[in-house]
């Protein structure tokens, strides 16, 4: 593939994330319990949803709109 547009770069990554996390999820298992134990409830199953779940694209003005909305939830939040 000597070109891409956006939708297909998109799809790529998607499918790279999602194939590390079911990479993880199967050779991490016990790393995982812990975190979920002691650190990171329900980290299995947040990283399950990502595995299984289709990745839902927008567009970038509506991106910025939905950081404006929520820009309380984060650290660096002078989204312009």
């Amino acid at each position: 593939m000597i070109f891409a547009d956006l939708e297909k770069i998109t799809s790529i990554a998607e499918r790279l994330l999602k194939c590390t996390v079911n990479y993880v999820i199967n050779n991490n298992v016990k790393e995982l319990e812990y975190l979920g134990n002691y650190n990171q409830k329900k980290l299995l199953e947040r990283l399950k949803k990502i595995a299984e779940k289709e990745f839902k694209k927008v567009e970038y003005d509506e991106c910025i709109r939905i950081l404006e909305k929520n820009k309380n939830l984060f650290v660096f939040n002078d989204i312009k």
